[in-house]
């Protein structure tokens, strides 16, 4: 039976209705970087990168897989286009799950991104508004559906803008902490957009969780979008 999804507001909803409606990622210059892939996320996120010693995703996977582990992912209001070239599988969270990552299924619970012809690894798709608590949980259960590891690469890439994410400590308390907790907490990388005025909470966070964990952090701008990036590898 197909879920009813809340939205945080009315606004939210009508996003999520336009992002359902996509039939291809290229549909319109609005949505043109919605199903971003390496390439996009690359030089997004290039500052951050750098930042932590990596010059690509490419290199975060590489650093992160162990010899009895495959790197796995999840993405927060993106679609999982990376993962897929990655060649890693994942959970994706999306506002609303576009026409065009739609495969005919009796379960939508369990919908996939369609997989590359030389990738064996399985996305599974999410559809849920971050803003809302009960989010967290369906991508908990989706993970424990699809039987996918506790993600190493956490990425959060929002398609529809940033606008409908909560801001300052709200983002810390509802989004970043709970996708660290999802995660494995020796070995994970996190990167991603962050709404202004929202950096001074993060640097407070960042400070704590340095002193607690020994992760890397850091703080960058693409624009005037703020970047933040969390590294962890606990064997380094």
């Amino acid at each position: 039976m197909k879920r009813t999804i809340e939205y945080s507001d009315s606004i939210i909803a009508d996003i999520a209705r336009r992002e359902s409606q996509i039939e291809d990622p290229d549909d319109s210059s609005q949505w043109i970087a919605y199903d971003s892939g390496l390439k996009r996320m690359d030089f997004g996120f290039k500052y951050v990168l750098n930042a932590l010693g990596f010059s690509s995703l490419q290199g975060v996977r590489d650093t992160l897989t162990q010899p009895d582990h495959r790197p796995t992912g999840l993405e927060l209001a993106g679609q999982g286009k990376t993962f897929t070239e990655l060649g890693i599988g994942g959970v994706a969270c999306c506002l609303a799950i576009p026409n065009f990552l739609v495969q005919p299924a009796d379960d939508e619970t369990r919908l996939r991104r369609k997989k590359l012809a030389k990738d064996e690894a399985t996305v599974a798709l999410v559809a849920g508004d971050l803003g809302q608590p009960s989010t967290f949980e369906e991508i908990r259960t989706c993970f424990r559906q699809e039987e996918i590891e506790k993600p190493s690469l956490i990425l959060l890439t929002p398609a529809g803008g940033i606008g409908y994410l909560p801001e300052q400590q709200e983002f810390i308390d509802r989004i970043v902490k709970p996708a660290i907790e999802l995660c494995d907490p020796d070995h994970f990388a996190f990167i991603g957009e962050t709404p202004k005025g929202t950096e001074l909470h993060l640097r407070t966070f960042f400070e704590i969780l340095r002193a607690d964990t020994g992760a890397q952090t850091t703080i960058r701008k693409c624009g005037e979008t703020p970047i933040f990036g969390i590294f962890r590898n606990k064997s380094t």
